[in-house]
């Protein structure tokens, strides 16, 4: 794995950056990192805070926005519901959508914040964003060199959703854990990559597509290890494989106890709080499209840019198939391809609602994008297109309204 993308990239690295492998404590990545988290915080928190104060319709004689508004900006839409899972259990079958790990972090950690879940949520949130951050960039330095990872995290901060990953949403976790399976299946850590893999399928239903790039690396040594008769490395990695698999079927039979149906999940998301239903790859394309032309100002304008994160997710995947080795396109590719395939059947206008933010998990696109930046021309396009979409979505979003 390593050997065939240093093949890939050297030829397109900078001349001087060479690629180097620093440790995951490594103090000029964590830096970057920490500069990264602090920088985005500093952007996005006083932006929401802005757009509560300056867009939202209030009496003249209506206070204005306190902490206690601010801080009810980063747990509203899917951070409420979890926080509502972490007190009070699975209640509801629409709730069977929302995976357990992340609801029972916030139950643990809500001891810190007497029984607070949605404050827990933001910890945990905004601590796996920083460690994701940190892993990201040392695993991107491995593989690109240290401009290139540079780069990588850089667009990450100032892709135009990721002010999710600052609020109580599982995007910051599920981004922690699919990073380090990747570094962990680099240095063929079999089990810590398999548990890794089995926590992120537990934190959302995407996480499961981990097993692609484990078994992509995982299927060529096991046929070895089983020709040579080397049975310890057999079981190893057979048990890595199956961790997800068994964290899936888990979750399932849980579900089957509560709510009388193993395909619960399935259920809540084709049920109509979601309506979720596998279509044609043009179909939520096609209807999105039709809402831009027909729908009013706010759902077309909405739509338009669905569409827009939409193709740059797939486009992007594709890219990584040819740019990445194939563990990290197969990784891509099928993140898009679920997006692509499932899309909403609630509003047209909301077709295919949410899959910028989905694009945030699928971490191989930032080093499509860090390899496409070497072009400065390209950088000088980019960066200003996604901060101004990232500062207009998170005044949005400080005002109470559905961005993703």
């Amino acid at each position: 794995m390593d050997v065939t993308l240093a093949e890939k990239v050297q030829a397109a690295t900078p001349q001087g950056d060479h690629l180097t492998s620093p440790g995951l404590l490594d103090r000029t990545a964590w830096r970057d990192a920490a500069l990264a988290w602090l920088g985005q915080r500093l952007l996005c928190v006083p932006l929401a805070y802005l757009g509560l104060w300056l867009l939202v319709r209030r009496p003249m004689e209506a206070p204005l926005p306190g902490p206690s508004d601010l801080y009810h900006i980063w747990t509203t839409w899917d951070a409420a519901i979890y926080g509502d899972i972490a007190a009070r259990g699975y209640t509801e079958p629409a709730q069977a959508a929302f995976f357990p790990l992340f609801p029972l972090l916030e139950r643990i950690l809500a001891l810190l914040f007497g029984g607070n879940t949605s404050a827990a949520g933001l910890l945990i949130a905004n601590a796996a964003c920083f460690g994701a951050f940190g892993l990201l960039r040392v695993l991107a330095e491995r593989e690109l060199g240290l401009s290139a990872a540079r780069r990588a995290l850089l667009t990450l901060v100032i892709f135009p959703t990721a002010f999710f990953l600052i609020a109580g949403y599982t995007e910051a976790l599920l981004l922690l854990l699919s990073v380090g399976t990747f570094l962990a299946l680099r240095r063929s850590h079999w089990l810590t990559s398999g548990v890794l893999a089995a926590l992120a399928t537990l934190t959302r239903p995407t996480g499961v597509l981990l097993l692609l790039p484990l078994t992509a690396v995982a299927a060529p040594i096991i046929l070895a290890s089983w020709r040579a008769r080397d049975w310890h490395q057999v079981t190893q990695i057979g048990t890595a494989l199956f961790l997800p698999v068994t964290a899936l079927a888990g979750f399932s039979a849980y579900l089957s106890t509560r709510f009388g149906s193993a395909t619960a999940t399935l259920d809540a998301e084709q049920s109509a709080t979601w309506r979720h239903a596998v279509s044609w790859p043009w179909d939520g394309l096609l209807r999105a499209g039709s809402a831009v032309l027909h729908d009013g100002i706010g759902e077309g304008i909405h739509a338009g840019l669905d569409i827009g994160f939409t193709l740059l997710f797939l486009v992007l995947a594709l890219a990584a198939l040819r740019l990445l080795p194939l563990p990290y396109g197969l990784y891509a590719f099928a993140s898009a391809v679920v997006v692509l395939l499932t899309p909403t059947h609630i509003y047209d206008w909301a077709a295919l609602a949410s899959n910028g933010r989905y694009l945030l998990g699928a971490f191989p696109l930032f080093y499509v994008l860090a390899r496409w930046c070497e072009q400065r021309r390209l950088l000088r396009l980019l960066q200003p297109i996604f901060l101004v979409v990232l500062i207009g979505m998170t005044l949005l979003w400080g005002t109470g309204v559905f961005v993703g």
